[in-house]
């Protein structure tokens, strides 16, 4: 069954497991083992933010969690999905939704502002903390051995176990680690336990393609887990995000013919590049130190290219894109529920001025070349499509693509506009006089056939081939089954 309209797939087995419901196209479905229809449960279209996970419960109960956003449920039978906890102001969103064995207790991860360390049980709208870790928590899922399985990242990562009892909804011993650098955890009912080792692996290349999107060169050697190119004015240089050693995330400076890599910066949870200045000696990056996104290193960064200074730290938020003239940088601030606003802040310092806010949260900016336009992308209506707008007044809206569309990105003449819908890559034409009139989307090329995976990034060169991030199979990342898990651990481990 194609599932379309997600980048981050939601699938899940019903408690008798006779049906999967799955989220496509903004609807949620239900496809029985042995059939071959889907079946609508409910469409999702009218809740203003997208679903990353879900879980079917007892008596038919399905409950969802938004992005940046709360709980929501609806019948498997069908009907209208309902809030049924809202997010605190404390919470950006839940993660990794399952049930515990009476079908009517939910074990989620709750991203917190400040981490994503700890493991919760929801009875209603009540939640309870049942553990706390040093480490970002991936998934949790219950084993009926009377365990926890935690899959941890960063700080001792792989596949943990802790003894649980579901009756005082407490651990009851010592965690103990199952596999190292494991993940995606899932548990049967015989004592089977199958997870993905080398979980984090995701070797990528950097390759240029042509305007049909075949592959005519390779940059450089595999990387592993690299995106958001962005390509330097003189087409030399591009600047990436890029996994290091310590298995943190960092900027590195790649040669765009050679491929020859150059470590820029090291040492955050999450660091990507958004824009060049054009004088080639500055990057804006987002920078995102720790889990805490209140940690005041959290935001949009200055970032000298090549060691002519020290970085700076402009203002809390996303992206950003440099003006025409290198004096001022175009963001988003942090908006975890409604509101993204578009801002403008000098890069010698001082106050943001916010130059477009309305209640809609928005993602993927892009200033266009000449600075009168801005592309972003935002949910005003079913889907997270692609908009534009003036520089600097904020007046005026005009939509893009049609529906889904991500990663917009100008050419260097500003007279189109690429984005990504799905992994197709797509353009538009955008004229500019007393009226902005955009043309009609045009679909350039599927990048699946070739392995690109539009995702992560893209850059137009002048020539009109592009730069893009090829993924490569990941051969050390692998599926376990293992039969009665249990049984290769001491008694003192297991209690």
């Amino acid at each position: 069954v194609p599932i379309t309209g997600a980048q981050q797939p939601v699938v899940f087995w019903s408690p008798d497991s006779r049906w999967i419901a799955f989220i496509s196209d903004h609807k949620l479905w239900k496809i029985a083992t042995g059939g071959s229809a889907p079946v609508l449960i409910a469409p999702l279209s009218q809740i203003a933010r997208g679903f990353h996970s879900g879980a079917w419960g007892a008596d038919d109960r399905i409950v969802l969690a938004a992005l940046f956003g709360g709980l929501y449920e609806v019948s498997a039978r069908g009907g209208r999905p309902v809030e049924a906890l809202a997010a605190d102001a404390g919470l950006v969103d839940f993660h990794n939704l399952s049930f515990l064995p009476d079908g009517r207790t939910l074990l989620a991860v709750p991203h917190k502002l400040e981490n994503m360390a700890s493991v919760e049980v929801i009875r209603g709208k009540n939640r309870q903390t049942i553990a706390t870790f040093d480490a970002m928590v991936r998934d949790v899922v219950y084993s009926p051995t009377g365990h926890l399985l935690v899959s941890r990242r960063d700080i001792n990562a792989g596949l943990w176990a802790m003894p649980f009892s579901t009756e005082t909804m407490t651990p009851t011993g010592k965690e103990f680690l199952v596999a190292a650098g494991a993940g995606a955890c899932t548990a049967s009912s015989d004592g089977s336990l199958s997870y993905v080792v080398n979980i984090d692996y995701g070797p990528k290349q950097i390759v240029r393609v042509d305007g049909k999107g075949k592959i005519i060169a390779k940059i450089g050697d595999a990387i592993d887990t690299a995106d958001h190119p962005i390509l330097s004015p003189d087409e030399k240089t591009l600047a990436i995000s890029a996994r290091q050693e310590d298995n943190s995330s960092g900027i590195e400076l790649v040669d765009s013919i050679t491929g020859t890599r150059r470590q820029m910066t090291h040492g955050f949870v999450r660091e990507t590049p958004a824009s060049w200045s054009h004088d080639g000696r500055q990057l804006v990056a987002h920078r995102e130190p720790t889990f805490n996104w209140s940690d005041p290193r959290f935001g949009v960064w200055l970032v000298p290219a090549y060691n002519t200074g020290e970085p700076r730290r402009l203002a809390a938020g996303w992206e950003g894109s440099f003006t025409p003239d290198d004096r001022n940088v175009v963001f988003l601030t942090l908006g975890l529920r409604e509101i993204s606003n578009i801002v403008s802040v000098p890069v010698r310092g001082g106050a943001p001025v916010v130059m477009m806010k309305s209640p809609f949260q928005r993602g993927s900016l892009a200033l266009s070349p000449d600075g009168h336009l801005v592309a972003y992308r935002a949910r005003e209506s079913e889907s997270l499509a692609i908009y534009v707008t003036r520089y600097p007044s904020g007046e005026g809206k005009w939509q893009v693509s049609p529906g889904e569309a991500g990663m917009p990105t100008w050419s260097g003449d500003g007279r189109t506009l690429y984005y990504a819908s799905g992994n197709r890559l797509m353009s538009a034409s955008v004229g500019q006089s007393s009226e902005v009139v955009v043309g009609p989307p045009v679909m350039l090329f599927d990048a699946t056939p070739f392995n690109v995976n539009l995702d992560h990034g893209f850059q137009v060169l002048r020539d009109g081939s592009m730069i893009a991030i090829q993924d490569l199979p990941p051969d050390k990342r692998q599926v376990v089954l293992v039969q009665n898990w249990l049984a290769e651990f001491s008694e003192d481990e297991k209690h």
